[in-house]
């Protein structure tokens, strides 16, 4: 027995070394990004009931994701298919998911709101509230245009989202694509539990002469925040950081299929969603440039780290960065032999 433990240990050690070279860019991020979230709200979160349930939320959305990684980065799991969906689903969803508990996660951090330091820093770096300024061009058109651009926000994500998880093949352009939107939803999530507020809407709202007025799709914007918002989740504004990252990557691409068709549209939807934000009061001007800040960067980022992510990880003979979901089989036949040689390698 003494002996096959000994035997044992250096090929779990360098199993486990194997398994932490072959962690890609996007898997560290988001893993730092769980560390963010449950050292807050561990430090800094009032003890009680609510503070309890929430790290077991978020440590079970941790454990789902470290239980993939190393499923997929350790080679356990072998089948392509499975392979690649069990591993986009939960590198995207887990960040999606953690949206829904900073409703309870926020207050939790800190009781703090930063509308009154926001609403002075618009009036000191830009003379005016656009909030405040629209407020004589509201009615009932006016409202449901931008609340239909408001909620089409979910649309525009769900139609470049989708695509890459479950059909693309580009593996190079899902690699920028993935690191940039991921970029995008781990910073936005974090600052806002450093710079927590609740918009216009409620800290200006003896500043409006015209309710607005609730028609149908500003109704379902009205359900979607009460429901599923986070409530002080205003900066940076992700209803401008996450479309414009789109935008900025279809213009980026507008060489290739579909993007060189859909870009147009999509910049013509996105300032619409942009505006909406600021029309429908839900943010400041100063949360619509931290949007177009943090989305400018991501797209450089995304594009300058995926580029040397995959080629270091081609040079050192690791596991690409994304794998084909739908791969040929050609491709499907020389995964498989790849993903072997990984698991002889780490044995030896």
């Amino acid at each position: 027995m003494g002996r096959a433990r000994e035997g044992e240990l250096p090929s779990f050690r360098a199993w486990a070394r194997r398994l932490v070279s072959e962690l890609a860019l996007q898997d560290w991020l988001v893993f730092f990004y769980f560390c963010v979230l449950f050292g807050a709200v561990a430090i800094f979160g009032t003890p009680g009931e609510q503070r309890n349930q929430t790290l077991v939320r978020l440590g079970a959305l941790a454990a789902v994701l470290v239980v993939t990684l190393v499923a997929v980065r350790g080679s356990l799991l072998t089948r392509p298919l499975a392979v690649s969906l069990s591993y986009r689903l939960v590198i995207f969803g887990v960040v999606q998911i953690s949206y829904f508990m900073l409703k309870g996660l926020l207050p939790l951090v800190s009781d703090r709101a930063y509308d009154s330091q926001l609403y002075r820093l618009d009036l000191a770096l830009f003379g005016f509230e656009p909030a405040v300024v629209m407020d004589r061009f509201v009615s009932l058109y006016t409202t449901e245009w931008f609340a239909f651009f408001y909620y089409g926000y979910f649309f525009v994500l769900a139609l470049h989202v989708l695509p890459f998880l479950f059909l693309s093949r580009k593996m190079k352009l899902f690699a920028e694509f993935g690191i940039g939107m991921l970029t995008v939803y781990c910073v936005a999530h974090s600052v806002y539990m450093l710079v927590p507020g609740y918009g216009p809407f409620r800290y200006l709202s003896d500043h409006f002469q015209h309710p607005l007025i609730a028609g149908f799709w500003m109704e379902r914007v009205l359900e979607a925040v009460n429901n599923a918002g986070a409530q002080k989740d205003i900066f940076p504004s992700l209803h401008t950081a996450g479309p414009l990252f789109i935008l900025l990557f279809s213009f980026r691409h507008r060489d290739k299929f579909p993007f060189k068709y859909t870009w147009p549209v999509t910049g013509f939807v996105v300032v619409n969603i942009m505006l909406a934000t600021m029309f429908l009061r839900w943010h400041y001007l100063i949360d619509i440039v931290a949007g177009i800040t943090l989305a400018s960067c991501a797209c450089y980022v995304g594009g300058w780290l995926s580029v040397r992510e995959t080629a270091r990880r081609e040079k050192a003979g690791l596991q690409p960065v994304w794998t084909p979901l739908w791969p040929e089989r050609g491709a499907e036949r020389a995964l498989e032999p790849a993903q072997s040689a990984t698991l002889r390698q780490a044995q030896q």
